[in-house]
């Protein structure tokens, strides 16, 4: 039970993360007119949010606890994506896109240290079988994000797909405080 809900959360959660990062210069470039330079320097300050946000996320989820951490700053990156969409101010939209990089990739930093601490025993396994399954079918988030943007716009998609699946992620590594262990 804890490996399906912690391969769902990573699920959701690379659905989210890949769909954001696939499609957001996209969304800068053709919906808000954005020139290809300053939409590529916008959405790499996504990258370099989680390049600074791991090693300080990680510290934060040793002391403050991994699940805690994970969970309250996936919210967090959730409401921070609809901001990034919504906001007007391209130097306020970068500087949501540094802190939702910073804060977002914990909730997947903590689901890996969680799980390795969880399945102690068999945790190659265990990481092994939630990565294969979660790359597989997060595939579809780009997919999906491309059609709505096909049909309606890019920024319609980012919302539709990115949002909920963070929201999910959340819920399910959430889950994993119900499922008892073994005495």
């Amino acid at each position: 039970i804890m490996l399906v809900l912690l391969s769902l959360t990573m699920i959701f959660q690379v659905s989210a993360e890949f769909g954001f990062a696939m499609w957001y210069p996209v969304f800068l470039k053709t919906e808000l007119g954005t020139s290809s330079s300053l939409a590529g320097l916008i959405a790499g300050i996504w990258g370099a949010g989680q390049f600074f946000g791991r090693p300080t996320m990680g510290y934060a989820a040793d002391r403050f606890g991994y699940r805690l951490v994970g969970i309250v700053n996936g919210l967090i990156m959730g409401f921070c994506l609809i901001l990034v969409i919504k906001v007007e101010n391209q130097v306020l939209r970068a500087a949501l896109t540094l802190f939702t990089g910073f804060v977002g990739c914990s909730l997947m930093g903590s689901l890996w240290t969680f799980t390795g601490l969880t399945f102690t025993r068999a945790k190659g396994l265990a990481l092994g079988i939630m990565t294969t399954f979660a790359y597989a079918i997060s595939s579809l988030s780009p997919i999906t994000i491309g059609y709505i943007g096909d049909h309606r716009s890019v920024s319609a998609g980012l919302l539709a797909i990115c949002v909920p699946c963070v929201f999910i992620a959340c819920a399910m590594f959430t889950a994993t405080n119900l499922v008892k262990k073994r005495g």
